[in-house]
């Protein structure tokens, strides 16, 4: 807030908006140029000769000052957070207006995301950049208190694979360090690299091959390479990001090609050019467009003369180190089945758990948890994932092996029960571990085996429909069936804003793989006015690009009704 304005507002009495209001149209009565009571009586002095001509005039400039600044007044422009907020056009929105939601809707082409959700990005990324703590001064002493106005966090969901691009140049452009701040989840958490040879040196060189709105670098390099050849003989730009038999099949084009490497200033993952025909090793880049470099025994840059040709070699798949378990391992099964049943229910067609199909889902979601408590009795050590929930409904061999091992459990913790000798011990042993137990080995053994072969098959089909490609796409399994190594309270607690980007190869799970994702979201972000640990003044960003795809209903931990105030 501006100081002027502070110095300001602390001189003037504080006032109701309705006084506020009644003092302007009371200064507007008595000095409203032609009909005020001040410029008519200063009219009749000044044709008298007694005040000089002109001076009708002066309430007209006291009248605009006073009139800014009681209008001001009346709205409450100059509280805090009133001083801040966006600007939409010409219509402003204060800062007190971002506790509830900005819904743009508008028909294809309408230039919703260029005209307006960029622009409304842009401004609130800018107003929360600060850092994380400041000092402030009470009571004579200096205090360390959590920013409001710390970097922002939140999530990015978007289907086409444009936007997120648009909203890390955002966050470099306002002074955000992209590689600690934003991360892009993709469902193939594999980034596809280009091994080149040098054939003049014989030292190896690769390049980034996963495309993005610019391409990429080995796309390029491929581009520039078949300049010479017919259109029809060309092998595709993104052909290094492509599935498994289709590169295989392009792989001798690829290889016979030679790529001229002269005086491009190529990104080489490790080197950088230096100059127009060197390059120097780097271990990292910490910022964009700043680098760290490698230094050799004598403690100088390691720097190499820059290829002039290359051949290609194979691709290589690194891991971008974001994985992720959509299913919680510290929440109970039944809030996990829950999420779980929410994802299946809009997946295909997009049915709804209610009306009809309630029957359906609340049997598949009875049965999912039950799956993930006996994976956890079972297998105690590995959590619990889609693929083992899948596992264990649609094959009848690792279910019978699962409550084998369910059986053996029962048997040990019955022996070491008996041996108990405090009442205690024994009663909480019985209660808090044999009870569960034996409820789930006769959910499966009684309730789930005695069910009708049709219902069940629909109950089984429910579930698998959806979570069989945890189990039969590798790309995913890895991804979203793996110890997680991100969590969304880093957006609450560090600033980090995470972005899924499903692609086109995964458009139709985009929104499976949404819900899991946003409904983790809403709980952690709703989890922070019960933890101490949370950071409880940064704001949360929830960025969502069509925003239909992405709805859903609310459920025990989240949902868009709990979440948004609906």
């Amino acid at each position: 807030m501006n100081p002027n304005l502070q110095d300001l507002q602390r001189a003037v009495p504080a006032k109701t908006r309705l006084a506020w209001t009644a003092q302007v149209t009371g200064f507007g009565a008595l000095l409203a140029p032609g009909l005020g009571v001040v410029p008519s009586a200063l009219r009749e002095l000044s044709s008298a000769g007694l005040v000089p001509p002109g001076a009708s005039n002066l309430p007209l400039a006291l009248g605009a000052g006073l009139g800014l600044f009681y209008g001001a007044k009346a709205l409450d422009l100059f509280s805090p957070r009133a001083a801040h907020g966006i600007w939409i056009g010409n219509m402003f929105i204060p800062e007190d207006a971002f506790w509830t939601s900005i819904l743009i809707t508008g028909r294809p082409g309408a230039g919703k995301t260029s005209g307006a959700i960029m622009p409304i990005a842009e401004q609130i990324i800018r107003m929360y950049t600060g850092e994380d703590f400041i000092e402030v001064v009470e009571n004579g002493r200096l205090v360390r208190k959590e920013n409001p106005y710390a970097r922002i966090g939140g999530v990015v969901f978007e289907v086409k694979g444009e936007f997120y691009e648009m909203v890390g140049y955002l966050l470099d452009r306002l002074g955000r360090n992209v590689y600690e701040d934003f991360f892009v989840i993709r469902p193939d958490s594999s980034i596809p690299v280009a091994r080149f040879v040098d054939p003049d040196t014989g030292f190896n060189f690769y390049l980034n091959g996963m495309p993005c709105a610019s391409g990429s670098e080995a796309g390029m390099l491929l581009l520039r390479s078949q300049a010479h050849l017919p259109r029809e003989r060309h092998v595709r730009e993104d052909i290094f990001s492509c599935q498994e038999k289709e590169f295989n099949d392009a792989l001798p084009a690829l290889r016979a090609l030679e790529y001229p490497a002269a005086g491009l200033e190529l990104q080489y993952i490790g080197w950088r050019s230096q100059g127009a025909h060197h390059l120097v090793r780097v271990s990292h880049t910490p910022r964009f467009r700043e680098l760290e470099y490698l230094h050799g025994a004598d403690g100088n840059k390691i720097v190499i003369p820059a290829p002039k040709r290359l051949k290609f070699v194979d691709r290589v798949l690194m891991s971008n180190g974001l994985l992720y378990n959509l299913i919680d391992p510290s929440v109970g099964p039944n809030e996990a089945a829950e999420k779980l049943t929410r994802m299946a229910s809009v997946s295909g067609r997009g049915e709804s758990k209610g009306g009809d199909n309630a029957y359906w889902y609340n049997n598949a979601q009875k049965l999912i948890s039950n799956c993930i408590a006996l994976h956890r009795a079972v297998s105690p050590d590995t959590d619990a994932t889609c693929a083992d929930v899948f596992k264990y409904v649609a094959t009848e061999k690792d279910l019978a092996q699962a409550l084998g091992g369910l059986s053996k459990r029962l048997t040990a913790l019955r022996s070491e029960i008996a041996k108990e000798e405090d009442p205690d011990r024994r009663a909480q042993l019985e209660t808090r571990q044999l009870t569960p137990l034996i409820a789930l080995e006769k959910f499966f053994t009684g309730e789930w085996k005695d069910l009708d072969d049709k219902p069940k098959s629909t109950i089984k089909n429910v579930v698998s429909n959806t979570f069989s490609h945890f189990v039969f796409d590798p790309a995913l399994h890895e991804t979203f069936c793996s110890k997680a190594t991100f969590s969304f309270a880093d957006c609450l607690n560090r600033g980090r804003i995470f972005c899924l980007v499903p692609g086109r190869q995964y458009e139709s799970l985009a929104k499976t793989i949404g819900v899991g994702l946003k409904l983790d979201s809403q709980a952690e972000c709703m989890m922070r006015l019960s933890r101490a640990d949370y950071n409880k003044k940064r704001p949360f960003l929830n960025l969502t690009d069509e925003c239909w795809n992405w709805a859903i209903s609310g459920g025990a931990t989240g949902g868009d009704p709990k979440f948004l105030s609906l």
